[in-house]
């Protein structure tokens, strides 16, 4: 036992390099490894993103919803100009830009 302490003072940066190395070796070839931790971290900022602008948009058709039942005008509005609806006795002239 005395040998490895001498052994330890007199190459100190080797033990470190080795526990390091074998440290390193570790995280890097386990199937729980640091690589997969910073790919499922790299995964969860995309899903939170995503989830936010799904959020945004679900806000923006609730506001719509709220628009459309509040007269009978905004749905009638709505439905001529985005569904292409028109009373049975008009004529529709479709015009593209």
């Amino acid at each position: 036992m005395k040998k490895i302490f001498e052994w330890l003072r007199k190459d100190r940066n080797l033990f470190w390099v080795i526990l390091l190395t074998s440290f390193l070796l570790l995280l890097m070839f386990r199937k729980n490894n640091l690589i997969t931790w910073m790919g499922a971290a790299f995964e969860i900022g995309e899903q939170n993103r995503e989830l936010r602008n799904l959020e945004k948009n679900i806000d923006a058709l609730d506001k719509g919803i709220e628009q459309m039942n509040s007269s009978a005008d905004a749905a009638e509005e709505y439905a001529r100009e985005n569904l292409g609806f028109c009373a049975k006795d008009e004529d529709v002239y479709i015009v593209e830009d």
